[in-house]
């Protein structure tokens, strides 16, 4: 195997495995990943390309502060979804496991709610 090809499946293996290890993470881990690696990225070419270490960190750490910002409201967002499907799931098998009396009473209930004007959302 040629030491090129060898190289691209290493990082496109490593890549792919980062990015499904962080689905379970909370938004601040992903966060201080995605953060930290874009600072350490960012310091690397921004030494490369000329800029005193000074610099090259300077630009390091704003680069990680906003990767690291887009990365926690992102994280955020997702996780807000995925709490709502983990809830809805968890009330249709409470629902399902109900007694029909109290079925007919959360009912009664709901649509009291709706003639009062209150929506699902």
């Amino acid at each position: 195997m040629k030491p090129g090809t060898l190289k691209t499946v290493a990082l496109t293996a490593s890549i792919s495995l980062l990015v499904s290890a962080c689905e379970n993470m909370t938004p601040g881990e992903n966060a201080a990943v995605f953060g930290t690696s874009a600072g350490i990225l960012g310091a690397g070419i921004a030494r490369a390309a000329g800029a005193s270490t000074g610099e090259s960190l300077a630009i390091g750490a704003a680069a990680g502060v906003v990767v690291g910002m887009t990365a926690y409201i992102i994280a955020k967002h997702k996780a807000t979804e995925r709490q709502r499907r983990i809830a809805e799931e968890r009330a249709r098998i409470y629902y399902a496991h109900l007694a029909a009396e109290k079925k007919a009473t959360l009912k009664q209930k709901k649509s009291a709610l709706y003639r009062r004007g209150y929506r699902e959302k």
